[in-house]
């Protein structure tokens, strides 16, 4: 009887340990559960913050695109203010500036001549606008050839 007796409390004992290794696996398993619900709703989060992030990447891509659309407009724009400023600096030096050198050369002409006083007076007042007009045109060659620009205060 002692054999069964010794057989039964030993069994008895597994029992208590399966029942604590039961209950030990049973609230790791709660925790695992628990663990698993946290990482589902981690991962939703994250499936959200990439759809947001894809959302945002799009719309950068689509402002990225206008930008460089306007850039390229303003690259144009530019380019062909370029051609207008070289056209005008050719104008202005050639087509301009050949009718005032002969303007001038007439009235040095007119002043070698024996003239009345008056026309004399006139013919100098009209070779200081000439020359005037002749520094001016300079002015502006130099500005638009050295690139710096020009406004009515600097010419």
């Amino acid at each position: 009887m002692e054999n069964i007796l010794s057989a039964y409390l030993k069994m008895q004992q597994r029992n208590l340990l399966i029942a604590r290794q039961k209950q030990i696996l049973q609230q790791q398993n709660e925790e695992l559960g628990a663990m698993r619900e946290e990482l589902s709703k981690q991962m939703e989060e994250l499936r959200t913050a990439q759809e947001l992030l894809n959302l945002r990447n799009i719309e950068l891509s689509k402002y990225a695109h206008h930008l460089k659309r306007k850039v390229n407009t303003r690259d144009e724009i530019i380019d062909q203010q370029k051609i207008q400023m070289a056209e005008y600096a050719f104008i202005n030096a050639h087509l301009l500036r050949h009718p005032l050198s002969n303007i001038m050369g007439l009235v040095a002409l007119l002043k070698a001549e024996a003239l009345p006083p008056e026309t004399h007076l006139y013919l100098d007042y009209l070779h200081q606008s000439a020359q005037k007009l002749d520094e001016i045109i300079h002015r502006i060659n130099k500005a638009v050839e050295e690139g710096g620009g020009f406004t009515r205060r600097k010419l």
